[in-house]
C-alpha cells in the first residue's frame, strides 16, 4: 500500500467530486440562448465524472484504505472551488479552467502511480486525462467570437 498514491487518489477523488457537484449546479442554472445545448453537455460531463468519483473511491478502497466520503473532507482537500457563475458565460469559462485543473491532477496522480509501479491507476489516470482535455477543447469553444 502506497499513503503517497491513497493521498493522492483522495485528492483527486475530493476534487473531482467537487467538480460533479459544481457541474451538476451549472446544468440545473444554465440559462440564456445556448439553454439546450448546455443543459445537455453539462448533463453528460456530470454523469461522466459520477462514475469516475465511484472509480477512484474503489482504488483508494482497493489499496486498503476508506475513501474519504463527506463533504467536508472533499472540500478540504479539493483543488475545485465550489460553484460561484450564474451566466452561462461564466460558467463554461469557470468549467473549462476546471478541466485544466484536473488534467493537472491526473497527470500528477499518473506519475506518482508510475514511481509505485500502480498500472491501473496510472492508466485510469491517463484515460482521464483524455476526457478532461476533450472537455476544455470543447467548453473553450463555446467562448470563441
Amino acid at each position: 500500500m502506497s499513503k503517497q498514491v491513497i493521498a493522492g487518489l483522495s485528492q483527486v477523488l475530493a476534487s473531482n467530486y467537487v467538480l460533479y457537484t459544481k457541474t451538476q449546479n451549472y446544468h440545473w442554472n444554465v440559462t440564456g440562448s445556448m439553454f439546450g445545448e448546455l443543459h445537455s453537455f453539462f448533463g453528460s460531463m456530470y454523469s461522466d465524472l459520477a462514475g469516475a468519483t465511484d472509480a477512484l473511491a474503489e482504488f483508494i478502497r482497493a489499496l486498503g484504505s476508506p475513501a474519504p466520503g463527506t463533504l467536508a473532507e472533499f472540500l478540504k482537500q479539493s483543488k475545485i472551488k465550489e460553484a460561484s457563475a450564474t451566466k452561462a458565460n461564466q460558467m463554461i469559462s469557470d468549467l473549462a479552467d476546471d478541466q485544466e485543473r484536473m488534467v493537472s491532477l491526473f497527470t500528477q496522480l499518473e506519475d506518482l502511480a508510475l514511481k509505485n509501479k500502480n498500472i491501473d491507476v496510472a492508466n485510469f489516470c491517463a484515460d482521464r486525462v483524455a476526457v478532461h482535455n476533450k472537455n476544455k477543447w470543447m467548453l473553450k469553444a463555446y467562448l470563441e467570437k
